[in-house]
């Protein structure tokens, strides 16, 4: 697989049907990857390791250990009232192991978190090698790096 163009993560509640459909038109031109053990597995994903924040997420065999000023800043832009329940932990888990995993694009089902009121400008800063998307978005990108 080392002609795979673009590496994209898969968040949490993205359309599966649209991603098999994206898969099958691209085939081995792009890599869908997740990490399954944080929330549910997306069948179409590959599988990868995420990271591992002390007194955040569930230590699996595998994980990496987030780097604190990273890890902080990530928080501090998506969150910045604090983290109100365990799914906010796990955004910026599943965020920093694209990251990690050198990931081109972030696909996400969830602009308020993600995109919205300048969050994803402001990521952009600290995390400049990958682009944060909704599906639509991501498909014009495709369509615009690989074509049809």
């Amino acid at each position: 697989m080392s002609d795979v163009a673009v590496k994209i993560y898969v968040d949490q509640g993205v359309n599966q049907k649209r991603l098999k459909k994206l898969k099958k038109r691209y085939g081995d031109k792009i890599l869908l990857v997740n990490v399954d053990h944080y929330e549910q597995a997306i069948k179409c994903a590959k599988p990868i390791n995420g990271v591992f924040i002390l007194n955040k997420s569930l230590l699996d065999s595998g994980d990496y250990l987030a780097d604190d000023e990273l890890s902080k800043k990530i928080d501090c832009i998506m969150f910045p009232d604090g983290h109100n329940k365990k799914s906010d932990y796990l955004d910026s888990a599943h965020l920093y192991s694209a990251y990690i995993e050198g990931c081109d694009y972030f696909v996400t089902n969830n602009p308020r978190d993600f995109v919205r009121n300048g969050t994803r400008d402001k990521l952009k800063v600290v995390m400049s090698s990958i682009g944060i998307v909704e599906i639509d978005e991501l498909e014009e990108r495709l369509d615009g790096i690989i074509g049809r």
